[in-house]
């Protein structure tokens, strides 16, 4: 950057983090509850109204490798933690609204599989007695709704999603890191304590995966025919001025940060488009994708100052890791308030 006062220091990420907190903070809360309650209210109904027979999910030689581990209640507990973060730390409507439809697209594909082939985990032999906190899970949530796991599916689709939210905000690879290790704890722990088997797990990893790519994908191309919502409200420029109006107040600096690396089909093509030479499409795509949200990001933060209008917009660019191909895009500009002319 040529700016040092705009590159954020290392932690910047975390009052970014706070201030997309802060952004529609009571919305995002109660829509989290109502979405939770209303799936644990299906959940729970399904697990009591199982049709019959239900199938018993067979063990495989990976869950003869997990120990059983009642430490791991913490864990699998923790994903209800985990889980509202991702919403929590969104800035952008289209995103909302659309990861709440990908949530619910995702528990009706659990809940159709759950009617449809009704499963559940094999006897393990444990006295559940003697273990007290597992025991009261048992006891509230059986051994039914096995196949897939949902609670899998919902750590691998929050881990997907926090990974580009942490991206966004310009979190180090070590966050990251710690993002995955969550997802990987998560998942762990439901074959630690003998809530769902291997089999359970692999599918959960796999529904959790296609459907956040899927929404991603969705999130893509919605994006790409409709501009974005902020667009409408709100007026931005390169210039310091807009003809008929003059600033009635200054909201200060906005920016919005996004750090994004070639997906793997990205960069196969990118690099052979390297040995061949000319304009190479996969990056410029992947430039483009990282402006757009870098742009997005900016008019979200003027929004929450109340600005109407940004002015004297710049972009600014620099590689983040050569290794990997990261590119750091930054775009900034004056948050104000315009009135008309008399």
């Amino acid at each position: 950057m040529d700016s040092l006062e705009l590159r954020p220091p290392s932690a910047g990420w975390l009052r970014e983090a706070g201030a997309r907190i802060r952004f529609m903070c009571l919305t995002k809360m109660i829509g989290t509850a109502l979405t939770m309650t209303a799936f644990f209210i299906a959940y729970f109904w399904l697990l009591n109204h199982s049709r019959s027979p239900v199938t018993t999910v067979p063990r495989i030689f990976i869950d003869r490798m997990v120990a059983f581990w009642p430490g791991a209640l913490v864990l699998y507990v923790s994903l209800w933690v985990y889980v509202p973060l991702a919403p929590a730390l969104m800035k952008i409507r289209l995103e909302m609204f659309s990861y709440l439809g990908a949530v619910i697209v995702m528990s009706l594909v659990g809940f159709g599989i759950f009617i449809l082939w009704p499963t559940a985990v094999p006897k393990t032999g444990i006295i559940w007695s003697q273990h007290p906190s597992v025991f009261y899970l048992k006891a509230v949530d059986a051994s039914g709704n096995a196949f897939p796991s949902l609670h899998v599916a919902f750590a691998v689709f929050t881990a997907v999603w926090m990974g580009r939210l942490l991206r966004a905000m310009g979190a180090g690879g070590g966050v990251r890191a710690l993002n995955w290790l969550w997802c990987f704890g998560i998942v762990y722990s439901t074959l630690a304590i003998r809530q769902h088997v291997a089999l359970d797990a692999i599918a959960g990893v796999v529904l959790g995966a296609l459907v956040a790519i899927a929404h991603l994908r969705f999130l893509g191309a919605l994006r790409g025919r409709a501009p974005s919502p902020y667009v409408v409200a709100m007026q931005v420029t390169t210039t310091f001025g807009i003809d008929g109006y003059e600033v009635a107040e200054h909201k200060g600096l906005v920016r919005g940060i996004v750090v994004r690396s070639p997906t793997i089909a990205q960069g196969i093509l990118g690099g052979l488009k390297n040995i061949i030479g000319g304009s190479i499409g996969a990056y410029t795509e992947m430039c483009e994708q990282a402006r757009e949200e870098a742009y997005e990001l900016m008019i979200a933060h003027a929004q929450a100052l109340g600005a109407d209008a940004v002015l004297g917009t710049r972009y600014d660019a620099s590689s983040v890791e050569m290794r990997t191909g990261a590119v750091e895009v930054l775009c900034y500009g004056t948050a104000v308030i315009l009135r008309r002319k008399a």
